[in-house]
């Protein structure tokens, strides 16, 4: 693990511009799981006119995927009966492996460990059911808002308590902002913007090739070697829209999609996280010991500040 600053800052700028340079032979064993929280969006159901748009494009790309469901999405709309099948379609769905997101996605640091562990149980009263008759394991949890405890004794309080229920927490180590791309990609849409909208879905594949890039690199300089990845993106429109250009950045770094199973073999992803906070941002992060080594890594990620100066007016005004 680096410990000298200005040397880490050294090895970020050089793989920042080297990332497209790398080798065939550097990128050939590259592995990520793809993770979609908080589905089902019943919500987008019911605009595609009941049509799984998300389920759909990623059963005919032929890859797999693990979904955390929110259960509590089930009753977001009046169309119960219809929000079921649209569940049990996903969860029974050869190429899909189902986790616990809990039922209706609260910030763990913001409630108490009783209702926190309540909607947890809340929130796996159906999938855990569909996925015994389906002959599949339910083994993996995610954090809402990937909030693990607002300090040391709250996380261990929780981390003691899933493991008694024989979970295993789910961490991810890329992610891109779909959430804010999405808010902003909607508004075009609804604003009939359809220009603005395809430069959002733009930047928003931009980010990510960015940011897997800068993460697999950051990896990488800090582990000596290449490390599987976990990809963290949710079940909104955004992705539905443009799931297939998400898979070309994949593809073109010579990513391999690989079952979640696999990527958490490897031992990577059993160290000891070092931050005690509510924040939400990669495992690279929480795995790094030093407050001022992560804030200097945090720097140095790719920025799309003002795609979120504008997702924050417009959060304003509403």
């Amino acid at each position: 693990m680096f410990t000298n600053f200005s040397f880490l800052k050294q090895i970020v700028i050089l793989c920042l511009l080297t990332f497209h340079v790398f080798s065939f032979s550097a990128l050939a064993q590259k592995r990520l799981a793809i993770t979609i929280d908080d589905v089902p969006n019943t919500r987008q159901f019911e605009e595609d006119g009941f049509k799984p748009s998300l389920l759909q494009l990623i059963d005919s790309l032929g890859i797999e995927v693990t979904i955390f469901i929110n259960e509590g999405k089930i009753y977001d709309t009046d169309f119960e009966s219809d929000n079921f099948q649209l569940l049990y379609d996903w969860v029974s769905n050869k190429r899909v492996r189902a986790g616990n997101h809990t039922f209706s996605h609260p910030r763990y640091s913001a409630v108490e460990l009783e209702a926190f562990q309540s909607n947890i149980i809340k929130g796996a009263a159906i999938t855990a059911e569909l996925c015994k008759k389906q002959d599949k394991t339910y083994q993996y949890f995610r954090f809402p808002y990937n909030d693990l405890g607002k300090d040391s004794l709250q996380q261990l309080r929780i981390a003691k308590w899933l493991k008694e229920q024989n979970y295993l927490l789910t961490p991810f180590t890329i992610e891109s902002s779909d959430w804010m791309f999405n808010y902003l990609y909607i508004n075009d849409l609804k604003n009939g913007d359809t220009l603005s909208a395809k430069q959002t879905a733009a930047a928003y594949l931009k980010h990510t090739s960015a940011n897997l890039h800068f993460f697999d690199s950051l990896a990488t300089a800090i582990y000596q070697r290449d490390i599987p990845h976990i990809f963290l993106c949710h079940d909104n429109k955004i992705n539905a829209d443009f799931f297939s250009g998400l898979l070309e950045i994949f593809k073109q770094s010579e990513f391999e999609i690989i079952d979640l199973d696999v990527v958490m073999q490897d031992e990577i992803f059993k160290q000891q996280s070092h931050y005690y906070g509510g924040a939400g941002f990669s495992w690279i992060y929480r795995w790094v010991e030093s407050h001022d080594l992560r804030k200097e890594m945090m720097q140095a990620e790719p920025e799309v500040q003002s795609y979120f100066d504008r997702y924050h007016d417009l959060i304003q005004k509403k």
